[in-house]
């Protein structure tokens, strides 16, 4: 046989094995291709209709839901708010994963594959009655590529591409409540309710703060550390949240600002603190927002109606300023 059938020959033989790879047998015990190999892991309309997604990992779960405004929140007794570019991170993920190849139909394999009960994640993505669900093995030692099952099946399979499942909520969880920046509010109003009583109101106009009330004429404006101020109540974060009707106390109203954004939204955020027992101080904040504009405000506004935060004691002393902090006493004028 010439060299030229022989090196015929053998990309034939090489060819007939990968093609091995992605067949199965019919109920004639014929071989055929496997019809997946090569699509997408999850259909592109379950992606894009998706209003649930769950994920569990051993002793972790969650379970996301879609709200009626286009926003996800982790679902359970106490709703959180869940990060919306982590959502889309995963969803454009499954929809860019395509099976690669078949790796087998030995259910003996998933151990070695990480698909058996003791390593599997498993991901349930729904749209209305339409499901699926994933069992996610481990990652490719070389290359990309996960291997995964189909839930109630033996074979595995191999992606092109990598996707993590992260199981823990705490992940997931949005604690920033704001997504304005400092630039976006136009009138902050200082009210503070311990020691001395002073209201003080700020206005932006351009690019500069001025005293609108509760200053003496001639005041100006200490503007960083007013701009500090407003960082520090737009970066508010929550430890924990009670539902504005459990029984606890919150203790007594410290501080208020209210504040006006720039597509005319009304902010009013109230900080409380409490000393327990133990002597030990316990800080909380409630917000509401009238004339909310767009989904997210509309959240926020019915959010604040419904929750008492718990606030880390660092937060708390960041928002607790002295008025006079922000007030700079014009120059004498020169004799």
């Amino acid at each position: 046989m010439s060299q030229g059938k022989i090196l015929g020959v053998a990309i034939a033989l090489v060819a007939l094995a990968g093609l091995s790879l992605g067949l199965k047998k019919n109920q004639y015990g014929q071989a055929q291709v496997d019809p997946r190999i090569g699509q997408e892991v999850v259909s592109k309309q379950l992606i894009l209709k998706a209003d649930s997604i769950a994920i569990k990992k051993g002793a972790e779960s969650l379970e996301l839901k879609k709200h009626p405004s286009g926003l996800w929140f982790l679902h359970g007794n106490k709703p959180f708010l869940a990060k919306a570019n982590q959502v889309n991170d995963l969803l454009q993920d499954l929809l860019e994963l395509k099976i690669q190849r078949r790796i087998s139909t030995d259910k003996k394999q998933h151990v070695a594959l990480g698909l058996d009960e003791a390593q599997v994640g498993k991901l349930l993505i729904a749209a209305g009655d339409s499901s699926l669900t994933l069992h996610k093995g481990k990652q490719r030692s070389k290359g990309q590529g996960v291997y995964l099952a189909f839930a109630g099946e033996n074979t595995a399979y191999v992606t092109d591409k990598n996707v993590r499942l992260l199981s823990n909520p705490n992940m997931w969880s949005e604690k920033d409540l704001f997504g304005w920046k400092e630039e976006q509010i136009t009138t902050l109003t200082i009210h503070t309710l311990s020691q001395q009583k002073i209201d003080l109101g700020f206005a932006r106009k351009e690019q500069s703060w001025s005293v609108v009330s509760g200053g003496q004429d001639g005041d100006l404006v200490e503007e960083n550390n007013l701009k500090e101020l407003l960082n520090a109540i737009l970066e508010t974060t929550f430890t924990k949240k009670f539902t504005a009707t459990e029984s606890f106390a919150k203790g007594d109203l410290y501080h208020r600002y209210q504040l006006t954004t720039a597509t005319g939204g009304l902010v009013d955020l109230q900080l409380f603190q409490n000393t327990t027992e133990k002597d030990k101080k316990k800080y909380y904040f409630q917000l509401s927002l009238a004339k909310p504009t767009g989904k997210y405000e509309s959240w926020l506004s019915e959010a604040g109606q419904q929750w008492v935060f718990e606030l880390a004691q660092h937060k708390f002393e960041a928002l607790v300023k002295k008025p006079t902090d922000f007030i700079a006493a014009a120059e004498a004028p020169k004799p």
